[in-house]
């Protein structure tokens, strides 16, 4: 078989890959009421809990990397999936709720392996092609936290139990690891990295920190939608957790198709115009959930925040990358590193602050995140202003 043929399997199943990694989370999102109601949690009980979920993700991100660069990323997407297939029904048969923190953990650690890898497939698949791809698996991941939420409403309809929607998802999980474990290849990267060229040092500079921080508060506004988007349903909008699936559903769909039209849109308009209008479009969406909040009215700000949000995140990491321009792959990690904490933080604020004026006004939170992105990049704050300082370090 042909290096070409191999790279195109290879592209099919790592998108595959994301495709149900998104269904699974799309299922785990829409039941997260369930769940709650099941162990009889507050909102600010829920949040705390949640958290848990972003702080395993960020326990793992490093070590994640480490293992994906030993192993190669197909056998660390192939582990990744594995264990989180089996992480998945634990979720429901939490006898406690200190038990529900630990498993809640360890499903934010085994996710953060697969993601890792996956992303980090994707990247070699992108630079053997020289093919701008990532997009489209970002887009694939998206449909299929669509189709994550409305395999729920379809299950919701025969009176399914949580266990059985999240067994579901922990079945389709395995399967597509095991499916697509030999057509994802065994690839490495052609090119290394400046950083894994040479040793740097770098001096943080404004601007980077000033996109750090929009990026948790778009990484706080996304969280926002995965984790209380169905529950604000049930609970503010007084749905069934068939109907509240399609409030993550309608989100994730809006996303997919921001992401597919994003880069046409970038290119005519600059990504400056986009990252303000993208605000605009999360600002409108979250004031007419929380002004009018009926089922549809609901579902369809959410759409509308998914519009938003969907280059916002991707476009804040270019333009850390820009901000060091010796050395983008760390301006990268960088940004990543602080605004991985919109995904940690968000959980038990919007949680604690259900529990004291309720979910309903809760959501101004991330309403008040979009319009600082948006206003930011207005004001044409994140322009590069100096260039990385970097310098070799002696052997």
């Amino acid at each position: 078989m042909s290096i070409v043929s191999d790279l195109k399997y290879s592209r099919y199943a790592t998108t595959s890959i994301f495709f149900v990694n998104g269904l699974v989370l799309g299922i785990w999102a829409t039941n997260i009421p369930a769940i709650s109601r099941a162990l009889g949690l507050s909102d600010g009980q829920l949040g705390a809990a949640l958290s848990m979920f972003a702080a395993g993700t960020m326990l793992m991100i490093f070590l994640a990397g480490s293992v994906a660069n030993k192993l190669g990323s197909r056998a660390s997407i192939v582990i990744g999936g594995i264990l989180l297939s089996i992480s998945l029904p634990l979720l429901v048969i939490s006898p406690s709720y200190e038990v529900f923190f630990v498993i809640l953990l360890f499903f934010g650690m085994c996710n953060s392996v697969i993601d890792i890898s996956m992303n980090t497939h994707a990247s070699i698949i992108e630079e053997k092609l020289n093919k701008p791809l990532m997009s489209w698996f970002h887009a694939a991941f998206s449909f299929g936290g669509m189709a994550g939420a409305g395999l729920v409403s379809v299950l919701d309809a025969y009176a399914l139990s949580a266990l059985t929607n999240l067994g579901v998802a922990a079945v389709l999980m395995l399967l597509t690891t095991l499916l697509c474990a030999r057509p994802l290849r065994h690839l490495r990267p052609t090119l290394a990295t400046v950083a894994e060229k040479k040793k740097v040092v770098i001096r943080p500079n404004g601007t980077l920190l000033i996109i750090a921080m929009l990026t948790v508060m778009s990484l706080f506004t996304e969280n926002s939608m995965i984790n209380w988007s169905a529950k604000y349903l049930t609970d503010v909008a007084s749905t069934s957790t068939g109907i509240a699936a399609f409030a993550f559903g309608g989100f994730s769909f809006a996303m997919a198709i921001g992401r597919l039209i994003g880069n046409p849109l970038i290119r005519r308009y600059g990504r400056d115009w986009v990252l303000v209008c993208s605000g605009l479009l999360g600002v409108a969406g979250f004031a007419l959930a929380i002004s009018a909040p009926a089922p549809l009215t609901a579902i369809v700000g959410f759409m509308l925040v998914g519009l938003g949000l969907a280059n916002m995140t991707p476009i804040l990491y270019s333009k850390a990358a820009q901000a060091y321009p010796q050395a983008p792959s760390l301006g990268l990690a960088l940004n990543g590193t602080i605004g991985y904490l919109g995904f940690l933080i968000c959980p038990p604020i919007i949680g604690a602050t259900s529990d004291h004026i309720g979910l309903q006004f809760s959501m101004s939170l991330p309403l008040l995140a979009m319009f600082i992105v948006s206003l930011v990049a207005w004001k044409g704050q994140l322009e590069v202003r100096q260039r990385a300082t970097t310098s070799p370090l002696a052997d």
